[in-house]
């Protein structure tokens, strides 16, 4: 299923000798639909576009083909707009709603196939934000592969790997992929490259920045990657099996220890160990807001000694707030702008929590029955793992409506962004 469909789009293409052109180009026209209803989470023209932009671009590096158009909206805030002499072939269509200043409120992106003296037309509804843009990677757990999602067009590339993925870290254009075989391994994002890397047994997970951090649950404790070289670090213990990472907020990265129930602090840069402070239940996954003022700790479910929970921490270790209702089997959380995303992968749901001094729910998107996991933000989008059903769920942070669902590997698991 090609993503972020639009409701009413069509594409169709009859040959008309000259039409718009000579007989090796082809004639564009793009239209926004002014009739009908949108669905969820299709949008009208927001009331504050002053203009459109409107991107003739290549599927693989989004380069323009064509000079950028602009377009003054109608008085039904519709755009219309015919485009002659398109060189055959596949491209990508993205027109966007812009502010007075510039900024993208909405957009409408699409593949279309032109050909010689042909005459396409694009018709639908915006979306809102930014169009998507990059290349997603996912970890197919049990199928040794990661599959590669190209956003613009939402083309799929199977790349097979020598070991099952585990969880994935993005730096400076490569892949760093920890496996079910307790090795490590650095795909290279363009030409597809795959390195055995010289790490020690038992990698688990791996988060950081311009420098990764790599949690030994065996060993308890963690290691440091240099992204240039590949390179770990000795090993640095921190508590009984360390195994979920945070995200890097300044310097700061979080390791939690499900055993004796603690979280330690990590100062990347420097390669130090920080305080370790209590949690109060055994912990499974941690993520810290971008103030790193609070951190989210995931823990419990079938299987675990403890009920389901989220609790929120101050870096003390100070308890905030401590969440248990409706939980089923929490898996996964991402923090941003005021809100704290968390999946359930038994109850297949999306819990929202405000994230504030005093946190609490706000909203509860079901996902469907594919067990939702890990996640990742592009900033206007969620890309959610749906492990049972080997699909990555779209969601848009905007409506919190699901914006599209791609089919990939078997039990996906890890995911990365590489722009």
């Amino acid at each position: 299923m090609r993503p972020f469909h639009l409701l009413l789009a069509t594409l169709l293409a009859a040959l008309v000798a000259g039409c718009g052109g000579s007989s090796s180009a082809g004639t564009l026209l793009v239209e926004l639909h002014h009739s009908g209803r949108p669905g969820a989470p299709d949008i009208r023209t927001p009331e504050q576009t002053a203009s459109f932009r409107l991107e003739i671009l290549q599927p693989r590096g989004s380069d323009r083909v064509l000079p950028v158009r602009t377009h003054e909206p109608s008085g039904s805030g519709g755009f219309s707009i015919e485009v002659p002499e398109v060189p055959p072939g596949a491209w990508v269509v993205r027109l966007s709603a812009l502010d007075s200043k510039g900024e993208v409120l909405a957009h409408l992106q699409e593949p279309v196939q032109v050909n010689a003296g042909t005459r396409v037309r694009l018709q639908g509804w915006l979306r809102s934000g930014p169009a998507p843009e990059g290349l997603l990677f996912v970890a197919n757990s049990k199928a040794a592969s990661l599959t590669i999602l190209r956003l613009t067009d939402g083309f799929l590339e199977d790349l097979p790997l020598p070991q099952n993925p585990q969880y994935l870290f993005s730096a400076q254009g490569r892949i760093f992929v920890t496996t079910s075989a307790s090795q490590m391994l650095a795909v290279e994002g363009v030409r597809r490259t795959i390195a055995l890397l010289g790490a020690p047994p038992g990698a688990f997970d791996v988060t950081g920045a311009a420098r990764g951090v790599v949690s030994f649950p065996t060993e308890g404790g963690i290691r440091f990657l240099e992204p240039e070289t590949g390179q770990l670090s000795g090993l640095f213990r921190t508590g009984n099996q360390a195994c979920g990472l945070s995200s890097q907020v300044g310097s700061t990265v979080w390791v939690v220890h499900p055993l004796d129930a603690t979280m330690t602090a990590l100062d990347v840069p420097s390669m130090a160990l920080g305080a370790t402070v209590p949690i109060g239940a055994p912990g499974a996954r941690v993520e810290q807001d971008p103030t790193g003022s609070r951190i989210y700790v995931l823990g419990g479910g079938p299987g675990e000694p403890s009920p389901p929970f989220v609790r929120v921490l101050e870096p003390s270790g100070l308890l905030v707030r401590h969440f248990t209702h409706q939980l089923g089997s929490p898996a996964g959380v991402l923090v941003q702008d005021g809100r704290a995303y968390v999946t359930d992968s038994l109850r297949g749901e999306l819990i929202v929590y405000e994230d504030s001094p005093e946190p609490k729910e706000i909203e509860r998107v079901p996902l469907g029955e594919g067990a939702p996991g890990e996640l990742l933000s592009d900033g206007h989008r969620l890309y959610v793992a749906m492990s049972a059903s080997a699909e990555v769920v779209v969601v848009d942070l905007a409506t919190l409506k699901m914006a599209g669902r791609f089919r990939v590997g078997q039990a996906p698991l890890g995911l990365a962004l590489l722009r």
